[in-house]
């Protein structure tokens, strides 16, 4: 198996037909589609018993209302050409902002600690989400627009600031630090793709760096998981716990791990065993062998993304499929490095894999995008 996954990630330095890159694209998006419902009806039967009565509660809501709505969202993604692309990029971009807004009325309620969700009778979803691709979008139609590297340009810089900042401050209100790290990441990446300088990204860096740091000290929760961070004793049985739990369940999987189906971290030990610590439940119950095994499958989905977006000579395409392959790489990493006590603990899904219907309709979306631009690259190249 390790053979034949390193056959495929070495193809991928050869290969020069689109069509293969996009083809690789699609069935790595299902086969890791796949492996995350397996994952998650191995996790969370305990959860969902304890909270509904039934065992596969969260596996058939990821159906009902991740899978079935993505899926339908890749196809009309799929179908919409370039430049219908572009026409939409600030409409999303306007609508991502009013429904940011709309979650801080006093009519509509969070979850948990944040008030991150529009709740509408039964259903639910999650604006962030939405504008995690609308900001990717709407910074690459900026972008393609100017038609020209912004380094050095302090009106291109002013502008990028004024599309980052107000999504910046409405998930600041929320308060929402976890989506606000990936997406400064999202933006970062793509303005340094559009040619920003690397000095004012070290700029950005700092400040945001401080600007997280402060709402962190004013909050008393996200200054006690920073603590855990630097001191993974710190209270184990109180803010620490979450880490110290999700480290045991990776530990305890060793070589080969316990089997699927077999964690005992999911018994109530381990929150969010659905969503958050899906990777540290996978590890428990896979082993470090086949846990690797699927970090190689998404370093060959990340590696696709990075070759088609230099595939496609499209300015605005470039752009903005660089930035879906930040956006999966950079929540994934905050994900796996908190369950691995690398990172503080951010409360972010892992992309494809994890419980939550409006980040895997979004993701599929964003997939149906990349593959519908590259489509137009693949009949201009066959001319």
């Amino acid at each position: 198996m390790y053979c034949l996954l390193f056959a495929v990630y070495r193809s991928l330095h050869s290969m020069r037909s689109l069509t293969l890159h996009r083809d690789l694209l699609l069935g790595l998006t299902g086969f890791l589609l796949l492996i995350g419902l397996v994952l998650l009806a191995s996790a969370s039967t305990v959860a969902g018993f304890q909270r509904f009565q039934d065992p596969y509660f969260y596996f058939k809501h990821q159906l009902l209302f991740g899978v079935l709505p993505g899926i339908v969202a890749f196809l009309i993604a799929k179908k919409m050409g370039t430049r219908m692309w572009q026409l939409a990029a600030p409409v999303l971009y306007v609508i991502s902002l009013a429904l940011l807004i709309l979650v801080l009325l006093p009519q509509v309620h969070g979850i948990g600690l944040t008030k991150s969700w529009i709740i509408i009778g039964s259903f639910s979803f999650q604006p962030s989400e939405i504008a995690k691709f609308s900001l990717i979008l709407m910074l690459a139609w900026w972008a393609s627009r100017r038609n020209l590297p912004v380094i050095g340009d302090f009106r291109g810089f002013g502008e990028f600031l004024m599309i980052f900042l107000p999504v910046a401050v409405l998930l600041l209100l929320q308060p929402d630090v976890g989506t606000l790290v990936i997406m400064a990441g999202i933006a970062l990446s793509v303005y340094f793709l559009s040619g920003g300088s690397l000095g004012a990204i070290f700029c950005l860096l700092l400040v945001g760096a401080g600007g997280i740091l402060a709402v962190s000290i004013r909050s008393p929760y996200r200054l006690a998981r920073l603590l855990v961070f630097m001191n993974k004793d710190v209270d184990p049985q109180g803010v620490g716990y979450h880490t110290r739990q999700a480290l045991l369940a990776v530990g305890s999987g060793g070589l080969w791990g316990r089997g699927l189906g077999h964690s005992i971290q999911k018994f109530q030990y381990l929150p969010e065993v659905q969503s958050d610590s899906l990777f540290a439940i996978a590890a428990e119950e896979l082993g470090f062998v086949l846990t690797t095994l699927l970090f190689i499958l998404l370093l060959i989905f990340w590696r696709t993304l990075y070759s088609l977006s230099l595939a496609v000579e499209d300015r605005f395409c470039r752009i903005a499929i660089g930035g879906v392959f930040s956006w999966f790489v950079i929540q994934t990493f905050l994900n796996i490095g908190a369950m691995l006590g690398l990172l503080p603990l951010t409360g972010v899904p892992l992309p494809l894999l994890s419980y939550g219907g409006t980040a895997l309709a979004i993701e599929l979306a964003a997939i149906g995008f990349v593959m519908a631009v590259t489509s137009k690259q693949q009949s201009v190249n066959s001319k």
